[in-house]
């Protein structure tokens, strides 16, 4: 049995692949890109949303919480944070939400910045070009 394709099928369909697969690597960078420029914006609003609710979590008496603060603060500046203390500060977070001495407003900020900091704790993703997905 022959299975030989003449090349009047095999030129029309490699003419109409060839511009579909470029366009379809087009796409693909197309939209890596917006993904990235997202990814920007949406850690941005983030990164301000935790320094502002940091203040509002700063008061003088609660010193407990303020030390918790203070070291968080100064991880985020240096851009180290240490595993220990990210666990020593999610736990001053959950205590401070689970207090009803706090006001409703300082335990809304208390529970964005655990948001925050879970986020953080957990493993970024790891990009990888467009051509190792297939």
């Amino acid at each position: 049995m022959n299975l030989t394709v003449p090349l009047a099928v095999l030129i029309p369909l490699a003419a109409l692949g060839v511009p579909i697969f470029i366009w379809s690597i087009s796409r693909v960078l197309t939209m890596e890109g917006r993904v990235s420029s997202i990814e920007t914006k949406v850690n941005v609003f983030w990164k301000v949303v935790e320094s502002n609710a940091l203040e509002i979590l700063h008061h003088p008496d609660r010193p407990e919480l303020d030390a918790a603060i203070d070291q968080r603060k100064e991880s985020l500046t240096k851009g180290v944070s240490k595993l220990e203390q990210t666990q020593v500060y999610i736990e001053k977070l959950q205590a401070a939400i689970e207090d009803t001495r706090l006001s409703p407003g300082d335990r809304m900020a208390a529970t964005m910045l655990l948001a925050t900091a879970i986020a953080r704790q957990a493993e970024p993703i790891k990009r990888r070009p467009f051509w190792k997905f297939w």
